[in-house]
């Protein structure tokens, strides 16, 4: 990331041209780093979370709120790599191209990746025992489902998917479970293709 902005001033300064798409491959490695980075963070437990699930008692209580809110976290990313992998293949059917003939779809396929990773290292992390990593999972499950028939949530009311991302947030899920499953939320309730929610502004 740092080299092509450098060779792109050296570049210019000796042919008085410069690299074609270098601004664009630069956003594209931006995100790049920014979702493996995540999928990292994932690994280690480092995702951004507030810190109101440590003020829960020891024991039972804070494993069983472990336990709810890496599921509620699974099936948001499982639902957001759906959506990202429906983007993507949606992409490479149009043949769209970054430059130098790299398609757009091999940029965007980290989302999915990423996402996926994120599924499954929370999932992991949920608990130490099998049963807990195992409720956790089933997250990944109720995302496919859910992503298989969305038009389910059209026109109903997005209250009770807003206050099940809440809680789990609350209970410590990561933060970026409750701006995504929010947006998810209203989007399936709009009806909006699965597809269009990681493209959406």
């Amino acid at each position: 990331m740092a080299l092509l902005p450098i060779a792109e001033i050296v570049w210019r300064t000796i042919f008085k041209i410069g690299i074609p798409g270098s601004g664009t491959f630069v956003q594209h490695l931006t995100l790049w780093v920014g979702f493996l980075g995540a999928a990292l963070a994932a690994r280690d437990g480092r995702l951004l979370a507030l810190a109101t699930g440590t003020m829960l008692p020891e024991g039972a209580p804070r494993r069983i709120a472990s336990v709810l809110s890496s599921a509620v976290a699974v099936t948001v990313s499982t639902l957001l790599a759906r959506a990202s992998w429906d983007m993507t293949m949606i992409e490479r059917e149009t043949g769209g191209i970054l430059a130098l003939g790299v398609p757009v779809w091999v940029g965007q396929l980290v989302l999915p990746v990423a996402f996926a990773l994120i599924a499954v290292r929370l999932a992991w992390r949920a608990d130490a025992s099998w049963w807990g990593r195992g409720i956790a999972l089933l997250g990944v499950v109720a995302g496919l489902a859910i992503a298989q028939r969305p038009e389910f949530a059209t026109g109903i009311p997005p209250w009770p998917g807003m206050v099940v991302v809440i809680v789990a947030t609350l209970l410590g899920g990561p933060l970026f479970v409750l701006l995504g499953g929010v947006a998810l939320v209203f989007f399936m309730r709009d009806g909006v293709p699965i597809a269009a929610i990681p493209a959406a502004p």
